[in-house]
């Protein structure tokens, strides 16, 4: 399979001609077509579902409230760096009565109980197929603002809404226009202003071009492979997009990453266990302080 424009010039060139750049939406490309056959490939699909055991649950538990624990001991952002944990930042403002992140209402909850700088104990997020764990970074006092002082702010937060809204129709007849098995890219050459990209992208991670978009993310780890979504509306704009392949986790992988995750688990137990003992021997330590004592 191949971008249209490369299959179209490869489709009718000669054999053994060098033909001229072709464009697509990868660069360009310098075609020879070698040879043809008119044997056909049938490929059959056969899903299969993994899911993790008991043991790898168990296991991704412990790690997660062992982050917990030495991001309460070490700092959050300490604790993330020497597990070389990303540490997402672009998350939106929470309301009491607004979008739940990650639609977790447990996640939302705990928002509203906790302080600044609070670091919530590890949560399962079922919809997007991960543990989190979330530190409140800053608390908006409740309470009118005079007008003048949020001014600016809601002119940007209306224009922001109504641009996002301006394109919910534009969203909903280019979705119209698209069939069970067609190329984003059938649409996105309609008009100047849309963009068709591939990425690559797990639970949390953003995407070049559009940052992160929690409701995007969602909405990918729920399609099947091959299926297009409906509009997505996004933070910033409305998002349609097709799952083209899913990478679930394998027992090769867990089997190849499982020296290195016991390894990872063993450092922090050490680190866990020395931390305690610092802290047990000050606690008892007799110090007596003689600096401001003269012979």
């Amino acid at each position: 399979q191949f971008v249209r424009e490369f299959e179209a010039v490869a489709n009718v060139a000669p054999l053994n001609q060098v033909q001229v750049p072709v464009a697509s939406q990868f660069g360009y490309h310098i075609i020879e077509v070698l040879g043809r056959t008119k044997r056909r490939l049938l490929v059959i699909t056969v899903p299969v579902n993994i899911k993790p055991s008991s043991q790898t649950l168990k296991m991704l538990s412990q790690q997660a409230q062992i982050f917990h624990d030495q991001a309460e001991k070490l700092g959050f952002d300490q604790a993330a760096a020497a597990a070389k944990y990303r540490v997402v930042t672009e998350a939106p403002v929470l309301t009491k009565h607004g979008q739940a992140m990650f639609g977790s209402k447990e996640l939302n909850d705990w928002v509203f109980e906790a302080k600044k700088g609070d670091i919530s104990p590890p949560m399962t997020i079922a919809a997007a197929h991960m543990t989190i764990i979330v530190q409140v970074s800053d608390i908006q006092p409740e309470g009118i603002k005079p007008v003048d002082e949020v001014k600016d702010q809601i002119k940007q937060a209306v224009a922001k809404v109504k641009r996002v809204e301006s394109v919910a129709a534009m969203a909903k007849q280019l979705r119209a226009q698209l069939g069970p098995n067609d190329d984003l890219n059938k649409i996105a050459g309609s008009d100047s202003t849309l963009r068709a990209q591939q990425a690559t992208l797990g639970p949390a991670e953003s995407v070049s071009g559009i940052g992160t978009e929690y409701a995007v993310n969602i909405a990918a780890f729920s399609l099947k492979p091959g299926e297009i979504s409906q509009p997505i509306r996004g933070e910033n704009a409305y998002f349609i997009i097709k799952v083209i392949n899913v990478m679930p986790a394998t027992k090769e992988q867990f089997e190849q990453q499982k020296p290195t995750l016991l390894k990872q688990l063993l450092q922090e137990k050490q680190q866990r266990f020395i931390t305690k003992w610092l802290e047990t021997a000050k606690d008892n330590a007799k110090v007596v302080d003689y600096r401001s004592k003269t012979k």
